[in-house]
């Protein structure tokens, strides 16, 4: 991202020059031009820009959890997450401003396998939710859990009545303009039903795979998988992982967990046909979270809970005390569907997560099956051995 929003440089200018005039002259150009006040990012409660940030949706009900840079650690929520004071909305709500959508240079996606106002549940495309928005200088991306959310553009922002029972997860990324072409082409990976698509016409020469997503353009590539490093917008490092239904896989067992040369607690949906126990039959286990413990909430079960999360087994050296928030559960149905998630290598979120991570589920012993499902317990994580002993380092 090149330079501060078109509002700060206006300030910039305007207290570098001891002529009044000159600096009314300024913003009166800025307005006139219809240049925005603030560029397209990820907002905090009170509509300030944030590099990223991390809401936890609790199950029967609204309240979260938040977590951004500034906060180091959970912070309870004072409002709703449909609020207007809450993040969700905040960052969100940038898509209903009919200005902002009806620019030449305004692109966006809100993509969801349970889209809005829908009663039939899409299980050809992708299981991935998200929105992305951005404009000529940079945007964000929020990468979601929840169902039938957010609304299509033109709006209004609501929350789903059908989204309080159970616990959900949003992570969100400000990213500058350059990383748009490689999150365009992760979510061609990962196959996603979009409800709202548009790319602006100053925009469109720029940004061919956006382009191709909203013509819904079948993906021509030999590799079932695709795993990117993404810089945000104040250089923190990303790493983005994306599968198309060809590789009929686990996710974490096959893909992330390999590639961040870690063992895995995750949590995901556990409702359902064919949902996979914790896996020990590779060099890294992948062991299901079983019950979650967050700061000033009673604990409860992760059958209560639709968020998508994991973490490192260790929180620092070896395997790095990573951190991921994604869209796809471990399943047999999800394996031929496509998917991701968004991990990062920070201590602040990895301990977030994984002082969450009361117990897991043990590997169960016996062969492996075709899917590699069960394993022989011989990893080194206790806790997936049977027995949860708490997480090293906490």
């Amino acid at each position: 991202m090149t330079g501060p929003p078109a509002y700060e440089r206006a300030m910039q200018y305007r207290a570098s020059k001891e002529d009044g005039s000159m600096s009314l002259v300024v913003f009166l150009l800025f307005s006139m031009t219809g240049t925005t006040w603030c560029q397209v990012s990820c907002l905090n409660g009170e509509g300030k820009s944030v590099d990223w940030f991390i809401v936890y949706k609790l199950p029967k009900g609204k309240d979260y959890l938040y977590l951004d840079k500034s906060t180091q650690s959970w912070q309870n929520a004072q409002v709703d997450v449909d609020s207007n004071s809450s993040p969700v909305y905040q960052t969100v709500n940038q898509l209903y401003d009919g200005n902002a959508t009806e620019a030449g240079d305004v692109a966006f996606v809100l993509y969801n396998d349970e889209p809005p106002n829908s009663p039939h549940y899409d299980s050809i495309c992708g299981h991935t939710k998200g929105v992305v928005m951005l404009d000529g200088t940079g945007g964000f991306w929020l990468v979601h859990s929840t169902p039938h959310f957010p609304p299509s553009v033109p709006g209004p922002f609501a929350w789903p009545h059908t989204a309080l029972r159970y616990g959900q997860s949003f992570l969100c990324v400000s990213y500058g303009f350059d990383q748009f072409g490689d999150i365009a082409l992760q979510l061609r990976y990962n196959e996603p039903d979009h409800y709202s698509c548009q790319v602006g016409a100053q925009l469109k020469d720029k940004l061919p795979d956006l382009q191709a997503l909203c013509a819904k353009t079948k993906l021509q590539v030999e590799s079932a998988t695709r795993v990117v490093e993404l810089t945000s917008s104040a250089g923190k490092t990303f790493r983005s992982f994306a599968k198309t239904h060809r590789f009929d896989d686990d996710l974490y067992v096959h893909l992330v967990a390999p590639n961040l040369k870690s063992s895995l607690y995750l949590e995901s949906w556990v409702h359902g046909v064919g949902v996979f126990d914790s896996n020990c039959s590779g060099e890294f286990c992948v062991c299901r979270v079983s019950s979650i413990s967050l700061p000033s909430v009673a604990p409860f079960s992760s059958e209560e809970d639709h968020s998508k999360w994991c973490v490192s087994q260790t929180g620092g050296s070896p395997g790095g005390a990573w951190a991921c928030v994604g869209d796809i559960n471990r399943n047999r149905g999800e394996e031929y569907r496509g998917g991701g998630t968004v991990c990062t290598d920070d201590p602040a979120i990895w301990a977030a997560f994984a002082k969450a991570t009361t117990s897991v589920e043990p590997c169960p012993a016996g062969p492996r099956d075709k899917n590699n499902n069960r394993g022989s317990c011989d990893c080194a994580v206790p806790a997936c051995r049977g027995g949860y002993v708490g997480l090293p380092g906490l």
